[in-house]
């Protein structure tokens, strides 16, 4: 059985476990006569962290060597000052190498008695990189803060309670010339004040603030007087517990004004398409019109001429009267189309039969469509469909209102698309519809500014082309 150690023995022990730890701490390690400063031991560390041999210090006092631990006077006597007063010291500190270069270094000392004499084991731990990295992140925290209250954004936080935790310059500055008062950490916004204004704000924001400290992100625009913001909401958690919220608001007052005006121009843009389109289509209207008066008095049919030219003339005042507007009453568009298809059924000897079918619940007289939008589809169904279909045939035009959107039905048996482009192909190869091409291309503009749309249905029996039905859309 192993016995206890002796006292000697046991203190050997503790100064040889001494000695590993000092030579393998990865910190600088001295020790010094407390009366005289002269180093007793060192560490192999002091060659890598100060730039000197062991051999150059051991039995010198460190002011002989050059090695300063405390190159700043002032740092030097509140060093002494606390460590005779304590028996150990802790601090950071500037120290200095054998080269004359300055490392940022924590410096503890303590007491300890070894023979008989007081003797000083100081401890030095180089954190140059530390201090650089603080250095760093100061400097990061002090742009930031430098972006933040030169930015126009509003930024503050607040905590659970709804008291400000944080606030930028510009929501300062903002809350002050707006509502005259000055905001301070720890307190809501607007808690100071008992007007109904600010019970309001109060309560408003609480229902905003609640939403984000449930997790939410929170984005919004409001008006305050007079003014515009996007806010963004976002919860601020810390250890997977949302204990506040922070907001950003932009002003966007310019920005909205600046697309009011850019949508402003692009509808006058587009108003002056439709009015140049509308100058192109009322020649090529009117030429077909007069080519039918053309047919009478080739025929010397001067009853027919007659009546014809009267029921164009009233049509010729309609198109002029409505030609330099965007927009038509339902009721003048219909009166319109009346006469434009007694023209037709005139001219093609009453070739087919008219049914218009207008919904009593739809209000002609109120509701207003893009002038000359119906004539074009009731021309093309005519000429094409019905002209040159084997026996009497039929145009009906309805109108009916759904879901806030007028739909207007355009339909007629004749022969078909299909059948009626290949007999233009064999009759004019080079044709093209002007008409309806023009009236496409003001669908696009139209259903940009009134959400108008179209779609051609080709009907069917049997398998076999029966007519075509033309469905147009204009929203309410």
């Amino acid at each position: 059985m192993q016995g206890k150690l002796s006292e000697s023995e046991e203190q050997k022990s503790i100064q040889e476990k001494f000695i590993k730890a000092f030579d393998l701490s990865p910190d600088l390690m001295l020790i010094l006569r407390e009366k005289d400063l002269v180093f007793v031991e060192v560490n192999k560390k002091i060659e890598e962290i100060a730039g000197f041999k062991r051999e150059e210090v051991i039995g010198f006092n460190a002011a002989q060597k050059g090695f300063e631990i405390w190159p700043n006077p002032a740092e030097r006597v509140s060093f002494f000052d606390e460590y005779y007063a304590k028996e150990n010291v802790f601090l950071e500190a500037l120290f200095r190498k054998k080269n004359g270069e300055v490392f940022h270094g924590a410096v503890s000392a303590q007491r300890m008695i070894l023979g008989k004499e007081n003797h000083m084991i100081v401890i030095i731990r180089d954190i140059s990189e530390r201090k650089k990295d603080q250095q760093k992140l100061l400097t990061s925290q002090a742009n930031l803060a430098a972006t933040i209250n030169n930015t126009g954004i509003l930024i503050w936080s607040i905590d659970r309670k709804f008291n400000l935790l944080t606030f930028n310059k510009p929501f300062a500055n903002y809350i002050r010339e707006a509502y005259g008062f000055e905001v301070r950490s720890g307190a809501k916004i607007f808690g100071h004040l008992s007007s109904s204004n600010a019970r309001e704000m109060n309560l408003k924001w609480s229902q905003h603030y609640l939403r984000a400290l449930s997790g939410e992100t929170v984005h919004l625009e409001e008006q305050q007087l007079e003014k515009y913001f996007q806010y963004s909401l976002s919860p601020i958690i810390e250890e997977d517990k949302v204990i506040g919220v922070s907001v950003f608001a932009e002003n966007v007052t310019e920005r909205k004004q600046r697309n009011r005006e850019l949508a402003e121009a692009n509808k006058k843009i587009g108003e002056l398409k439709l009015m140049a389109l509308r100058s192109m289509m009322s020649p090529h209207f009117i030429f077909n019109v007069l080519s039918s008066i053309q047919f009478f008095i080739a025929k010397d049919d001067k009853l027919n001429a007659i009546n014809y030219l009267s029921t164009f003339s009233k049509l010729i005042r309609s198109v002029l009267a409505h030609s330099v507007s965007n927009t038509i009453k339902l009721s003048d568009e219909i009166d319109l189309l009346k006469n434009y298809v007694h023209l037709e059924m005139m001219r093609f000897e009453n070739k087919f039969d008219f049914m218009l079918n207008v919904d009593p619940k739809v209000d002609v007289d109120l509701i207003k469509i893009p002038s000359l939008l119906l004539q074009p589809y009731v021309e093309n169904a005519i000429l094409h469909g019905l002209y040159n279909k084997h026996g009497k045939g039929v145009l009906c035009i309805s109108m009916r209102e759904k879901d806030e959107t007028l739909i207007i039905e355009i339909e007629d048996d004749g022969i078909g698309r299909e059948a009626a482009m290949k007999l233009r192909h064999r009759s004019s190869p080079s044709h093209k519809s002007m008409g309806i091409k023009l009236t496409e291309e003001r669908l696009k503009l139209i259903n940009q500014q009134y959400h108008a749309d179209f779609e051609t249905i080709d009907l069917m029996k049997e398998n076999v082309p029966c007519g075509t039905r033309v469905r147009i859309q204009v929203a309410l």
